[in-house]
């Protein structure tokens, strides 16, 4: 209300000397203002990490301990990004990526937690977070990244998908080892660099330089 307020101020004291181009000017200006003022960015979240962080932390405790600190965590996420719209996303059953490469994380032994099903289906029925067979959660993020989203996530990874990007904080033993950050990831320029995301292989310093050049 306020930029309207401030447009019809222009346009009552401009349009009078400098006529309908003025007038032209205002309207595109009001729009592009209260364009950007109504926009609403919604958050997509890669809740494996959360799924599993709040997991392990209650490993000795009661299951509502775990789904406790879920549910403070994704809340403390939607918090720092401002977004009261959402998508959680979680990995489903399998991994279309094991029927190209077998080995694809076989090198992942660390058992599970106890009550990570416990926590993944708590966010599926009371979130109405989204889980695709075959497909991680990181890959839906990607599948729905646009120019009105913000993915928000810790992997590295996500940084190869162009827009906005929010990481949240990584303590490890009450320390901080990683701050939260915000970063923006313009489209790759060069073929190397498009092959390299498609591969999964996209060097950290790639990514920076990217996020450089916003």
């Amino acid at each position: 209300m306020l930029y309207m307020m401030v447009d019809n101020m222009l346009f009552e004291e401009l349009a009078p000397v400098h006529g309908n181009y003025t007038i032209v000017i205002l309207c595109i200006y009001s729009l592009m203002v209260n364009g950007c003022m109504r926009m609403t960015l919604i958050a997509l979240v890669d809740a494996d990490t959360p799924i599993f962080s709040a997991a392990v932390s209650a490993e000795h405790d009661p299951e509502w301990v775990a789904i406790s600190r879920l549910d403070r965590t994704i809340d403390n996420i939607l918090t720092a990004v401002n977004c009261s719209e959402y998508k959680l996303f979680v990995s489903g059953k399998g991994n279309f990526r094991n029927e190209i490469d077998p080995s694809y994380k076989a090198n992942r032994t660390q058992p599970t937690p106890k009550w990570r099903e416990s926590c993944k289906e708590h966010l599926i029925q009371k979130w109405g977070a989204i889980g695709v067979d075959g497909l991680e959660a990181d890959d839906l993020c990607g599948i729905y990244q646009n120019e009105s989203s913000i993915i928000c996530g810790i992997d590295k990874d996500l940084l190869q998908i162009p827009g906005r990007h929010y990481s949240w904080e990584i303590t490890r033993s009450g320390k901080v080892v990683r701050e939260a950050s915000f970063a923006t990831v313009g489209v790759p320029e060069s073929e190397s660099t498009r092959m390299s995301m498609l591969s999964g292989s996209l060097p950290r310093s790639s990514v920076l330089n990217s996020v450089a050049r916003r």
